[in-house]
């Protein structure tokens, strides 16, 4: 009597391939819809590098057949195709992949408008059915947070520059043959793109670029964008299990800018900068560096966890860190007029800083008003609940924090499968536009300008 024996686990290099397979179809088949332009898919913009994987998630949830969800993966022939389960998963990409898992079946259950609906909220398009499903924002944050996961791993930040050249080398012939989902309906009539803005700072087209390796000195006259080996890719840990959150408005698009990977914290430094430099043009927009960088020492020196990261996962405590660091000038330093308060106090207006910072100034602006109405309405239950003699649920600021130091998991929610019972998503959706705006900043030279340095000290706070 035979047995059949139970699936090998999948390593990570299986799953990282497979998955940048699906991910060239699924950016031709939203390049061909119209959902992705030529010009954004040549700028490699930081949101772009989520809405990409996250449009991938949303069509592998498509293909997914089965329940529990898993996802059939293509291999080399004559091997066969291998299978992406619960227990088939790599352990770090697991949290990730119960995340996604929990997405499938509300996904599958959407008629085909409100599918193609979300794939335009996941590239920040306006739904085009009516009446606009709540439910449909959740689904999209939730699909972009394991994507911002994704696109701090080192690997895709190496393999995602060519998945968006196979994308335009195709695109001159028309649709793409890669074949979508059963059960996708795509649009079949829609209206042609607006013209994209400028590009903001550097040239349309400028190619992805990776960091400085650790230990690694620079070449004499190479720039903060030398193309040299990134950091290793962020193990991220499954955070604790958190409470309810509330609804929360559609985000508004993050602001174009190139991406550039940071640089690892063990970069050798380089002398320090004047306030004026050629990265950084203005003592204004050095005032605002330091002060992010004042709030970034500030977590180091609050937050225990980061010096732990540091040693074992660099990367992942810079994003982290610096995440933490764009929500405490959120909630300290910026007031409702919408000033930024330097580390002299002097305040800064959106319309003190050159013209391609000004988007990043907005989008800062309009996290740090969500973030303080956020704080303000977690008071105000407090006391409710005090007065009422109920037991105080945990601050929805305090589980945004903890989701920015340890990453989405599958303890994210409250609900059936970890999943949150609020149509909104609040703390998901707010946790996104603050990991994309972190991106954002490691792209823009004023902020690359003193990284390295910044980390070599930061080593030291206690």
């Amino acid at each position: 009597m035979s047995t059949m024996s139970s699936p090998s686990p999948l390593s990570e290099s299986q799953l990282i391939a497979s998955f940048h397979s699906f991910l060239k179809g699924a950016l031709s088949q939203a390049h061909a819809e119209r959902l992705l332009s030529d010009d954004m898919l040549q700028s490699a913009e930081a949101d772009l590098m989520v809405q990409g994987p996250a449009l991938c998630l949303f069509f592998a949830a498509l293909r997914s057949s089965t329940s529990p969800p898993s996802v059939t993966l293509p291999s080399s022939p004559p091997s066969p195709p291998l299978q992406l389960t619960l227990t088939t998963c790599p352990p770090h990409f697991l949290p990730l992949f119960q995340l996604w898992s929990s997405t499938v079946p509300h996904i599958r259950a959407l008629p085909p408008g409100y599918q193609h609906d979300l794939a335009r909220l996941i590239c920040d398009l306006e739904p085009l059915t009516s009446p606009v499903r709540e439910s449909l924002s959740r689904l999209a944050a939730e699909l972009r947070a394991v994507a911002i996961e994704i696109s701090q791993r080192r690997t895709f930040q190496e393999r995602y520059r060519g998945d968006l050249q196979a994308v335009l080398d195709r695109a001159g012939g028309g649709r793409t043959s890669w074949e979508a989902p059963p059960g996708y309906v795509p649009a079949l009539e829609e209206k042609p793109l607006p013209p994209p803005p400028p590009p903001v700072g550097v040239e349309l087209g400028e190619k992805l670029q990776v960091p400085l390796s650790p230990g690694r000195p620079a070449s004499p006259g190479a720039g903060p964008g030398a193309k040299l080996n990134p950091p290793p890719s962020p193990r991220r840990r499954t955070p604790s299990r958190s409470g309810k959150p509330g609804p929360l408005p559609s985000p508004d698009p993050i602001p174009s800018t190139k991406l550039q990977v940071p640089p690892s914290p063990h970069t050798p430094t380089r002398p320090a900068s004047p306030l004026s430099s050629p990265t950084t043009p203005s003592p204004i927009l050095a005032l605002i560096r330091e002060t992010l960088y004042a709030a970034l020492a500030d977590q180091f020196s609050h937050i225990p966890q980061l010096h732990q990261l540091l040693t074992s996962d660099p990367a992942q405590a810079y994003f982290s860190s610096v995440s933490l660091s764009i929500l405490q000038v959120c909630l300290t330093r910026i007031t409702h007029d919408g000033e930024v308060l330097g580390v002299l106090d002097r305040p800064i207006r959106e319309e003190d800083v050159s013209r391609e910072y000004r988007p990043f100034m907005a989008q800062l602006v309009r996290i740090a008003l969500r973030a303080q109405i956020l704080g303000e309405e977690d008071d105000a239950r407090a006391i409710r609940y005090a007065a009422q003699d109920r037991e105080i649920p945990i601050p929805r600021l305090e589980r945004l924090r903890t989701q920015l130091l340890q990453g989405t998991g599958e303890g994210e929610g409250d609900g059936d499968g970890g999943r949150p019972q609020s149509p909104g998503g609040t703390v998901l959706a707010l946790a996104n536009r603050i990991n994309v705006l972190a991106l954002t900043w490691v792209g823009l030279g004023a902020f690359r300008d003193r990284q390295g340095e910044v980390f070599d000290v930061l080593r030291g706070v206690r």
